[in-house]
């Protein structure tokens, strides 16, 4: 079973089977369908896994605020609905949850069901930066049954991506990207493995990630926690068109699914 949760925009994606309407704030659970794997002219190219690595504990916020400076969006999630301006969209039925936060009381709770149902929330941004840093703590209680993205990020037009991803498996937390050239398959992904399963579930992770298009090849730059930022790079050289809508919490995943949450926190985004 391979789903993928998006946008109307995105519908192009392999495995697409969820849809969620650029200007829809529906929070009905949405089915989901078989899809087949990438064709074979997929390249992938990984390079070796660091060796394992035990996160320490994030700093809440710095300067007394989640925000980053000149914030494009900035939710500490501190309400009982979800949806706000600040938002495009919901899939599913996602939530504001007291169970934990990093500050003060209260996260986005995004899940995905073993019944293959997925729930989160999207942002559009018509017109993207080529550069830009995104920031927000996550916590995962447990692992996910098989290969899950939480967070994507596809840029451009319609089946002509330059997508970024943070995905987790069994065994640990990846960043990952993704080349697409007239066609909903990827033609090229790359992907790294950043935290092993001891360091990534269980605890509070603060990520930032900064994303480079303004040249070739496309970076996505990645911090966790107080670990050194890892550069990944994405052989593409077209010039940013369109804009990119993020999809923040489970939604493409691989296998069999069995109850996953994620928990969002104190989310921002702002130019570099």
């Amino acid at each position: 079973m391979r789903v993928l949760v998006a946008t109307a925009a995105l519908s192009g994606l392999v495995g697409c089977s969820l849809l969620v309407p650029l200007d829809a704030a529906s929070e009905d659970d949405a089915s989901s369908d078989d899809a087949g794997a990438p064709d074979a002219s997929t390249a992938v190219v990984d390079a070796p896994p660091p060796p394992p690595v035990d996160a320490a504990p994030p700093p809440v916020t710095e300067a007394g605020s989640p925000c980053l400076p000149n914030s494009i969006l900035c939710d500490d999630f501190e309400r009982a609905g979800v949806l706000t301006p600040s938002w495009s969209s919901v899939f599913g039925t996602p939530s504001t949850s007291t169970l934990r936060a990093v500050s003060p009381t209260r996260s986005l709770l995004t899940s995905l069901k073993a019944n293959d149902t997925a729930h989160g929330i999207t942002k559009q941004i018509a017109q993207a930066p080529a550069r830009m840093h995104m920031r927000f703590h996550v916590f995962m209680p447990t692992a996910p049954g098989s290969f899950v993205e939480i967070l994507k990020l596809p840029y451009g037009p319609v089946n002509n991506w330059d997508a970024f991803t943070v995905s987790v498996a069994p065994e640990g937390l990846s960043v990952g990207a993704q080349y697409y050239e007239n066609s909903g398959t990827p033609k090229t992904i790359v992907g790294q493995q950043l935290l092993d399963a001891t360091g990534t579930f269980g605890a509070w992770h603060r990520l930032d990630l900064v994303f480079d298009l303004s040249k070739s090849p496309k970076t996505l730059t990645t911090t966790i926690d107080t670990m050194a930022p890892y550069v990944l790079e994405l052989p593409s050289a077209r010039a940013l068109s369109g804009g990119v809508t993020i999809i923040v919490g489970p939604g493409y995943h691989e296998g069999t699914a069995k109850d996953f949450d994620a928990f969002f926190d104190d989310f921002t985004i702002a130019p570099p």
